[in-house]
């Protein structure tokens, strides 16, 4: 396992050339559905750590244990977030923004990282 939490996995998959892909599973604990919160987010950020550091990967998948892959945004937190004033709400999002970059900078890298919502069979 190379990271575990409550709504983020990433393991180690076997495939022909050996075991170096990654999969990063979205499964919310006690949830139905998958929802992206400020825990998730954080979770998210630290997977991604984990998988840059990880040696001999050659590819990410990011998928969901769900029938959907993430429903969006937890709205019960929105207030609270509203409440923090435009500042907090601009670090936050440029936070995310990092957190995506880098998996996109993976991708680029040829690293073949790859995000397949699309094929929520293939699990």
């Amino acid at each position: 396992m190379i990271y575990q939490g409550n709504a983020i996995t990433v393991e180690r998959r076997d495939t022909q050339g050996g075991n170096d892909i990654a999969m990063l599973t979205f499964d919310l604990k006690d949830e139905s559905v998958n929802k992206l919160s400020s825990a998730v987010v954080t979770e998210l950020g630290e997977a991604v750590k984990a998988v840059q550091t990880e040696a001999g990967l050659q590819g990410l998948v990011i998928g969901s244990a769900k029938e959907a892959f993430i429903v969006g945004a937890d709205i019960t937190e929105f207030h609270t977030l509203f409440d923090k004033g435009e500042e907090y709400l601009v670090e936050m999002n440029l936070k995310v923004h990092d957190i995506f970059n880098a998996i996109e900078a993976g991708h680029s890298a040829g690293l073949g990282w790859l995000c397949s919502p699309a094929a929520p069979d293939w699990r």
